[in-house]
């Protein structure tokens, strides 16, 4: 909560009366084009450089912005990336910074989701196979010959889920 407020007050106070010049750690920007500026002015408009960055270049979240709306949005760990492309024409688009990338636990996340999708369908079909008594064994076969791709397509599914659990679970803040 403190650091949104330092961050709403750190742009504020590294901006001009007429535009806002947006910080290093607010941008990505690719190393080709060296030290640029990006400024936001009253008006909602960018600028990179001096040079007016087009509406239809501009991520329909960015346009118009005010000052506060874009110190808020930055504030809630957003970024802007800057691309050129052409002379003196760029494309800004706003990007989020997620949770994620942790190998090792969507690795096992993905292992537990396939693994409680298994247990549940081949326990179901044993279950109800048991509860036919003498016929079981091939009650349990014949459901198991009707019901294994489904429950492969299933573990799938679960596996995929519990990957990105797993993921968003273990990767860095």
């Amino acid at each position: 909560m403190i650091s949104k407020y330092l961050l709403s007050l750190s742009l504020i106070l590294c901006s001009s009366l007429s535009a806002m010049e947006l910080k290093k750690e607010h941008l990505s920007i690719p190393q080709g084009l060296g030290n640029v500026k990006v400024l936001h002015k009253n008006n909602g408009k960018f600028y990179v450089n001096d040079a007016k960055v087009q509406v239809y270049n501009t991520d329909k979240e960015l346009r118009g912005l005010s000052r506060e709306q874009l110190t808020s949005i930055l504030a809630a760990g957003s970024y802007i990336q800057l691309k050129q492309i052409g002379d003196d024409n760029y494309k800004l688009s706003l990007e989020g910074r997620l949770l994620g990338g942790g190998l090792f636990g969507a690795t096992a996340g993905a292992w537990i989701g396939k693994a409680v999708v298994y247990v549940a369908g081949h326990g179901a079909i044993l279950v109800a196979g048991a509860l036919t008594g003498p016929a079981a064994p091939v009650t349990i076969l014949t459901l198991e010959a009707w019901f294994a791709p489904q429950i492969e397509m299933a573990s799938m599914a679960g596996a995929v889920a519990g990957g990105i659990l797993g993921g968003v679970a273990t990767g860095p803040v």
